[in-house]
């Protein structure tokens, strides 16, 4: 009988940290995902992650209560450009947008419930924030509005950040699976995880505590992204 694996329980508890590893086609890449998270009074958490690429740091701090950004600041630094920045923020029951690109002025956003009362989620572009997502469209049924800042076009300068509203998919493909990251093991469920970039195929393994552990994805006319989680001590 093999030992029981060792899962990674991310309680409200402690602060956490950790950072993601991008394979691209089995290679590292340049690219450098770190996060932390610290408890927030009357649960949920305080994150903070930063990635690092070839001449681009995008950072984005959060405030998070059951699953759900309640508010996050995003910048987004590339050489030789202005910094952009923008601030999400659910404020009685409307999802506020303001983005502004270096000393221009601001420009605001706003996005009201749907039929069904529902605001949509919002995911802050980086991983930490992916899981809760998945599991969000889940008890959703499977669908639902997703608000994203938009990365689509790097070079533009004009759209960088704002809002893209789109409609994602999420589904349960199996529970239970024992997978090991990093020499840790982790119990997973695997879910799909489509819309917007990702096509049919994409995978996503999360924890019990709905942490992104690992993702794959077909990326068209670049290749096989597989990106996994490291945890990593206070230290």
């Amino acid at each position: 009988m093999s030992q029981a694996p060792e899962v990674a329980c991310l309680t409200e508890l402690a602060s956490q940290y950790g950072r993601y590893h991008y394979l691209l086609d089995g290679a590292p890449t340049a690219v450098e995902e770190r996060w932390s998270r610290k408890p927030r009074a009357g649960g949920g958490w305080f994150i903070r992650t930063e990635r690092v690429a070839t001449g681009v740091n995008l950072t984005v701090t959060a405030e998070c209560e059951a699953g759900l950004v309640l508010q996050c600041q995003l910048e987004w630094l590339a050489d030789g450009h202005e910094p952009v920045r923008a601030m999400y923020r659910n404020d009685n029951n409307i999802i506020s947008v303001v983005r502004q690109r270096g000393k221009e002025p601001p420009h605001s956003h706003f996005f009201s419930p749907d039929e069904q009362g529902l605001l949509p989620l919002v995911l802050p572009l980086l991983r930490i924030f992916t899981g809760p997502v998945i599991k969000r469209l889940l008890d959703r049924g499977g669908q639902g509005e997703v608000l994203v800042p938009s990365i689509v076009d790097p070079q533009d300068y004009g759209a960088l950040l704002n809002p893209r509203l789109g409609q994602r998919g999420a589904t349960l493909l199996s529970q239970g699976q024992e997978i090991n990251l990093s020499g840790r093991n982790y119990l997973a469920s695997c879910c799909a995880f489509t819309g917007d970039q990702y096509d049919d195929g994409t995978q996503f393994w999360l924890s019990e505590d709905e942490t992104l552990l690992r993702y794959v994805w077909q990326q068209p006319g670049v290749g096989t992204w597989d990106v996994r989680l490291e945890e990593l001590s206070a230290g």
